[in-house]
């Protein structure tokens, strides 16, 4: 597979954050980078290293990694706005948790998952999108389509004096 040669002194001192440091690349074939990398943090923490070596682990592993915090954050903060949406709509903190429960969060966190975490995600963006939509979308092309028709209507002016001559009933006023 592979034929390990000992090098004493390297043509190139490679540098990295003022330490030298080597640098191994590997490619991944025929398994999941997730996979891959649960293996080799499991080697990482099984070899001691001399004082002063230390373990670096990047690439599509750390993306990976930087990937899925920013999607824990940002549905965090989803949850955190809808909820306080919500909440100015009901009055209460508590009942759009218990609304928000309610979604299928098929996320793809067990085995087989995968397989389910398309229709999940489907569903959870529906959810979303209909509620941005109902809650902030609709009411305000409602304000802006009534609007108008509201400063149509304007009150007749009050008149004590009838220019028919007085054979009218009586004159109807708004308050």
């Amino acid at each position: 597979m592979a034929e390990i040669t000992e090098v004493f002194n390297p043509e190139i001192n490679r540098r990295q954050n003022l330490q030298r440091r080597e640098a191994v690349y590997a490619g991944v074939k025929g398994r999941s980078v997730g996979e891959v990398g649960a293996d080799v943090q499991k080697l990482v923490k099984e070899t001691t290293l001399p004082p002063g070596f230390s373990f670096d682990v990047g690439g599509q592993l750390q993306q990976q990694d930087e990937a899925f915090t920013g999607l824990l954050a940002a549905m965090g903060l989803a949850v955190v706005f809808i909820d306080i949406v919500l909440a100015s709509q009901f009055g209460s903190f508590v009942q759009p948790l218990a609304i928000m429960a309610s979604l299928p969060l098929a996320l793809a966190l067990n085995d087989g998952g995968e397989i389910q975490a398309p229709m999940g995600r489907a569903i959870i963006g529906g959810v979303l999108t209909s509620s941005l939509l109902t809650l902030v979308v609709v009411p305000v092309l409602y304000s802006y389509l009534v609007r108008p028709l509201a400063g149509r209507r304007q009150p007749a002016p009050e008149s004590t004096d009838s220019p028919s001559g007085g054979d009218e009933l009586g004159t109807l006023a708004r308050p």
